[in-house]
């Protein structure tokens, strides 16, 4: 009977708490940030941008258009990256379903060294408000 009442006491609190977790900040302060990428000078269409904050915390990632425009997402609903800096990471290589059930694989066309989050020598902050980054590889 004791663990029937303790349930019934504790059970308001176990029903609010999610709605108060969700009351707080959406998350970590962001900047906003765009730019284009170029590769030998020329812009690079159809690549995944990662920027991959230094001191932990979540990428922001961006694919870019046929001039090599992108601008960064951190979550599907918040545009942006965390403040500070961050190892930029840039790939070409995807796969895709085709409709008659293959996959198409587009090659990467990027250095290896720009593709892999330890190698890379590409670091950018990222600061409050508007950033815009060009990245040249």
């Amino acid at each position: 009977m004791t663990r029937t009442i303790r349930f019934a006491a504790c059970l308001p609190l176990l029903l609010v708490l999610p709605l108060l977790a969700g009351c707080g900040s959406k998350g970590p302060e962001l900047g906003k940030v765009s730019g284009t990428v170029h590769l030998n000078k020329k812009p690079l269409a159809n690549a995944l941008v990662v920027f991959q904050p230094e001191k932990g915390g979540s990428p922001s990632t961006a694919r870019t258009d046929e001039e090599g425009y992108y601008e960064l997402m951190f979550t599907a609903d918040r545009a942006g990256a965390m403040l500070g800096k961050h190892k930029v990471t840039v790939s070409t290589y995807r796969q895709e379903s085709q409709p008659n059930g293959t996959t198409k694989e587009f090659p990467e066309t990027v250095p290896a060294q720009y593709t892999n989050q330890l190698k890379t020598p590409v670091v950018k902050e990222v600061s409050s408000g508007s950033n815009k980054i060009d990245i040249e590889l």
